[in-house]
């Protein structure tokens, strides 16, 4: 098991569209559900959260940023 996250091919075709905004029309129901969790403060009802927390997933190598293979 490797300390890093293995990447992607970056030549490879995308199974999703880039932005899942295609998927969701602008009349969708989707979009009110959308609205009403923005504007919900969840500090309210005991959501907080954890800046700094490390998620115990590995890093990306950093070699998978730099261009190229």
């Amino acid at each position: 098991m490797s300390r890093f996250v293995a990447g992607s091919d970056r030549d490879q075709m995308f199974l999703l569209p880039p932005s899942l905004e295609d998927y969701v029309g602008d009349d969708s129901p989707v979009r009110v559900v959308d609205a009403y969790v923005e504007e919900v403060d969840l500090r309210e009802w005991g959501f907080a959260r954890i800046a700094g927390k490390a998620s115990c997933r590995p890093s990306y190598h950093s070699a998978t940023h730099e261009s190229g293979h």
